[in-house]
């Protein structure tokens, strides 16, 4: 009975690793600046983009997010961002409002997120 009991829990555990929850990230600079996206001290892309799509992304799980942009007067955003299972999550880097003490700042403003309906979707996307 014992045997079968640890079994049943190995298999169960097996499973429920098995069953991890993903989500997609999209990340774009309002006015097409090009940069890097460092997500958990990671690298996502070795060109400078305006626009990158993460795709299963553990989750839910918050990331440390840094954007490092191709022009070098805009400075480094250091943020973090948070992504629900079975949701694709988008935002956007943009401009801050001007002010004297930092004039070239940008932000990072989340969008909206939609579900993700099934594993069809995940396939077309990327």
């Amino acid at each position: 009975m014992r045997k079968n009991l640890l079994v049943l829990a190995l298999f169960v555990l097996i499973q429920i690793m098995a069953y991890s929850q993903k989500a997609n990230m999209n990340f774009y600079t309002a006015n097409e600046e090009k940069f890097f996206l460092v997500i958990n001290g990671i690298q996502q892309n070795e060109i400078p983009m305006s626009n990158i799509h993460l795709t299963n992304m553990p989750a839910p799980v918050m990331y440390s997010v840094r954007v490092k942009f191709a022009n070098s007067n805009i400075p480094v955003i250091d943020d973090r961002v948070t992504v629900q299972p079975d949701m694709e999550k988008t935002w956007i880097i943009q401009p801050k409002l001007r002010n004297a003490n930092s004039p070239n700042a940008y932000a990072i403003k989340a969008m909206g997120e939609i579900a993700i309906e099934n594993e069809n979707y995940l396939n077309t996307i990327q």
